[in-house]
C-alpha cells in the first residue's frame, strides 16, 4: 500500500510561524550583537554582524537576510 499525503500538509511555515520565527531570530541576533558590543566593543560587534549577515545571504538568499535586517531594526527601534 502506499503512504498517503494530506492536500494541504506543506512542509513550510504559515505566515504567522514564519513572523514568530523570523523575530525569535533577530531578537537573537540583536542580543549576541549587543552581548559583543558590551565585551569587546563596537568594531569586533560590527564584524561579527557582517559575517554573519554574509552567511545568512549565501545560505538562504539575499532577500531574507534583508527581512531579518528590517525586523532587527524594528524592533531595536521599538525598544529605544
Amino acid at each position: 500500500m502506499e503512504p498517503t499525503t494530506q492536500p494541504n500538509s506543506s512542509p513550510t511555515l504559515s505566515t504567522s510561524q514564519e513572523t514568530w520565527r523570523m523575530e525569535c531570530e533577530a531578537r537573537h541576533h540583536i542580543r549576541i550583537f549587543n552581548d559583543i558590543k558590551a565585551t569587546k566593543g563596537l568594531e569586533a560587534a560590527a564584524g561579527w554582524w557582517g559575517r554573519t549577515i554574509s552567511n545568512i545571504e549565501k545560505k538562504r538568499g539575499k532577500d531574507s537576510a534583508e527581512q531579518l535586517r528590517r525586523k532587527m531594526n524594528e524592533l531595536r527601534s521599538i525598544h529605544r
